[in-house]
């Protein structure tokens, strides 16, 4: 017994120092075992043994406005990719966070608590399952547990599942999704899903509670939704035989949208006044969706919501368009402005940063919930300022590269998805709407919290994050964080680190090492001296002006990082003639771990003053960023 517990300690000692020699980053365990089994490389590619699961769904499912129930029965075919014997199937039941005993970290309206999701029947390739036997079926929380028997799946073999299920939407309490009124409703995280299987934990068997969001893999989807007469559906992906299911007007309107570059009232609040048809005269309307390799599948509908369309070239190689549809309220006075502003964010998405096209063939905006993104379809409430309109539209479409391009791990690392939509967009938002400076809200917020208790690292699983510090962690810090690598690779270089990144990684698992060992690998140097304060330690941005001597008209000056985070200088020098000037150095300056640099700077008319650092940068301590040269102190 002695000497196996000596080689287990030897084996996971040589392991651990080899993935330290690969990186100075701290690598936990079951992260180092990815790269020994080599399904991640130290390179920020994927392994040569990389790996992921996928299904095909195979979905039908009716809604009943009245009543709000949304029935549906679904065909799964999981395909294991992974070298492991498979022998349960963890789902994800999201809508059981409104049955009554789950666990929940948000409020519920009493009035939506009830039986969460009803499953009537399993089928595991073709035979059934008893659903209320725990020996084949258990449930916890927001997950259900199956049991595949002699169905167990091998390396390279797939399983076929067939569900029956029905759930009421909720009425009151809209967290992501629900119902906005009698016949319009948002429908998101709806349908029994596969839980991810990846190559770090295995099954994914985190509980959905409300706040945390979600990880799913890359799936096939072929969908149809029925609902009565003259209800529009939008969702993730373009409808099929539109010319069955769209009266001939609204036909006409939204071929017509497919290729303009104007907007398109596909549906005006005219035609709802007057009561015109927008769907084929029949009681029951189905439509098809089909889209191959994407993240998820989500659908909006109502009877009474403006549709306006138009489209965008996203590929200029391939003059590839897009379809962009607003749907909201008539009463809705900015979502009329919402198409243009969608359209224009897709644009600056695919030309200007990250200059990567949208991936897909439609982007739907709907006016429902406060503001939720799933893949091409965003669910957004109705804004009263335009500077808010824009900001909330160009940051849930900016999502579709983080996590819907790019398959992050939200529930984990939440930081690798709203940070990134924060980031992307921001300067589209300052060019479009001049009042809104992401840059200054992030510093301000992130200086209220930086360096005290709840100022999360943000390599820590974001479901350990709580209340407001997980907002911090998760949309500020990381946005400066990605500002200042900016800053200091220089625009061109860092577009290069993130442009590879996507590329390698789209339609995948990322983790954090995936992202840090990329850009270190194509900027050609290691910025652990950046990851580690940013990303892994507790600390907090200070700098200060620690002296400044005057020798004629040579000025040096010495400033200080009284804090622990590389963060920009930014300098200015206020003329005794009443004039100044700027003078900006990148994080870079702090990367050889000093603590202090001296800046040399000549001039010919007398400084005055200087003053350290500008709204866009998080300074804890603003008592130590004004210096006054003696001669003009009163």
């Amino acid at each position: 017994m002695k000497s196996r517990a000596l080689f287990a300690i030897l084996v996971i000692s040589f392991f651990t120092t080899f993935a330290q020699k690969k990186s100075s980053l701290y690598i936990p365990r079951n992260i180092q075992d990815a790269y020994t089994e080599n399904t991640r490389s130290f390179d920020g590619k994927p392994g040569e043994r990389y790996w992921q699961n996928s299904a095909d769904y195979d979905i039908k499912a009716e809604l009943f406005p009245s009543t709000r129930i949304l029935k549906g029965e679904e065909n799964i075919i999981y395909h294991n990719n992974s070298p492991f014997f498979i022998g349960q199937v963890v789902f994800r039941l999201y809508q059981d966070l409104y049955k009554t005993g789950s666990k929940r970290d948000r409020f519920i309206d009493p009035s939506d608590v009830g039986q969460g999701v009803n499953i009537d029947q399993i089928n595991i390739n073709g035979k059934p399952v008893k659903v209320t036997s725990s020996s084949y079926v258990r449930r916890s929380g927001t997950l259900m547990f199956v049991s595949l028997l002699s169905s167990s799946v091998e390396k390279g073999q797939s399983v076929s599942i067939d569900i029956k299920w029905s759930f009421k939407i909720d009425k009151n309490t809209l967290i992501r999704m629900g119902a906005y009124d009698s016949t319009s409703f948002f429908v998101g995280y709806w349908y029994p899903r596969i839980a991810v299987y990846d190559d770090i934990d295995g099954w994914d068997e985190n509980e959905y509670n409300g706040q945390n969001e979600f990880y799913e893999d890359f799936c096939n989807f072929k969908v149809a939704i029925t609902v009565p007469k003259n209800y529009l559906v939008w969702g993730s992906g373009v409808v099929e035989d539109a010319q069955k299911i769209f009266s001939k007007d609204v036909y006409a309107k939204y071929q017509k949208a497919l290729t303009s570059d104007s907007i398109i009232h596909v549906v005006s609040s005219d035609d709802i006044k007057n009561k015109r048809n927008v769907t084929i005269d029949k009681p029951k309307i189905t439509y098809q969706f089909k889209t191959d390799s994407v993240y998820d599948f989500a659908f909006a509908t109502s009877n009474h919501y403006c549709w306006d369309a138009t489209s965008v070239t996203v590929d200029n190689n391939t003059n590839r368009n897009t379809l962009v549809s607003a749907a909201y309220k008539q009463s809705s006075t900015d979502f009329v402005k919402v198409a243009n502003i969608a359209k224009a964010t897709l644009k600056y998405l695919s030309t200007e940063m990250p200059a990567v096209p949208y991936p897909f063939p439609q982007m739907t905006v709907f006016n429902g919930g406060d503001g939720m993104e799933y893949v091409m379809i965003v669910n957004d409430r109705s804004c009263s300022t335009w500077s808010e309109t824009v900001h909330l539209t160009s940051h849930e479409i900016s999502h579709t590269y983080f996590p819907f391009y790019m398959g992050i791990n939200q529930y984990k690392y939440a930081w690798m998805d709203e940070g990134w939509a924060m980031f992307l967009p921001s300067e589209f938002q300052t060019n479009l709407a001049p009042s809104v400076d992401q840059a200054m809200v992030s510093a301000r917020t992130y200086n209220a919290y930086a360096g005290k208790e709840l100022d999360a690292p943000l390599m820590q699983p974001s479901f350990n994050i709580r209340n407001y510090e997980y907002y911090i962690a998760s949309y500020y810090r990381p946005e400066m964080a990605y500002r200042f690598l900016e800053d200091l690779l220089g625009k061109d270089l860092f577009k290069k680190c993130l442009q590879t990144f996507i590329e390698r990684w789209h339609g995948k698992h990322p983790i954090p090492y995936d992202f840090f060992f990329t850009f270190d690998n194509v900027a050609g140097e290691d910025l652990s001296w950046y990851w580690n304060p940013w990303f892994f330690e507790r600390g907090y941005p200070d700098l200060a002006i620690k002296s400044a001597v005057k020798d004629s008209t040579k000025y040096t000056i010495e400033i200080e990082n009284v804090g622990t985070m590389p963060i920009p200088i930014q300098l200015r020098y206020n003329y005794a003639d009443g004039t100044f000037e700027y003078e900006h150095k990148t994080p870079r300056v702090w990367k050889m771990g000093l603590k202090t640099y001296t800046i040399e700077k000549k001039s010919d008319k007398p400084i005055k003053s200087i003053e350290l650092g500008n709204p866009q940068i998080p300074d804890v301590d603003l008592k130590n960023n004004f210096f006054t040269f003696d001669d003009y102190r009163k």
